[in-house]
């Protein structure tokens, strides 16, 4: 069955998260008015089953897990649905799935406590923060990750900023 607390919260999360804004996902997913979307993530109204087909298809989610049939954005694949059903304790297995994310390079990556403890922090500081904001912060994690990904040399080249130290070690 539907539940439309959790799809309420999840329409919220999967937008902010795309930093998208009402009036963008109305039009993406057709809808003539950004208020639908804002009473959808209200809890005051649902929408048509087109309208929640294609909320899934543009978050690139399945509809279970957008009207929170299910904790998991993407479907589950048969080889893991045998493994969960032939263990003795399927509940410890679920909540180590959950910690499972495969980046896009296909590699496993498992979430330790530590970074789901400084990811709750980030979003907990993200709350209340304006669309503008949000767009510039992903702007910054952008850039960071760029840093990151860079060697000191690069970013000279790149005119990225580094540390009085890097620069004397030259």
């Amino acid at each position: 069955m539907l539940n439309k607390k959790k799809f309420a919260e999840r329409l919220k999360e999967l937008r902010r998260t795309k930093a998208v804004s009402t009036r963008s996902l109305a039009n993406a997913v057709g809808l003539k008015s950004h208020g639908a979307i804002t009473q959808f993530e209200k809890g005051s109204s649902l929408p048509a089953l087109d309208t929640l087909v294609a909320l899934a298809e543009f978050f690139g989610v399945t509809l279970d897990y957008l009207v929170g049939l299910t904790d998991f954005p993407q479907p589950i694949p048969d080889n893991i649905k045998k493994i969960v059903e032939q263990t003795d304790h399927p509940e410890a297995l679920m909540i180590i799935l959950n910690q499972i994310n495969i980046d896009e390079k296909g590699q496993i990556l498992l979430h330790s406590e530590e970074n789901r403890k400084g990811e709750n922090e980030i979003k907990e500081l993200m709350k209340g923060l304006d669309q503008e904001s949000i767009l510039e912060l992903h702007k910054f994690l952008r850039y960071l990750h760029t840093r990151q990904s860079l060697g000191e040399i690069d970013e000279l080249s790149a005119g990225l900023d580094i540390t009085p130290q890097k620069s004397q070690a030259r």
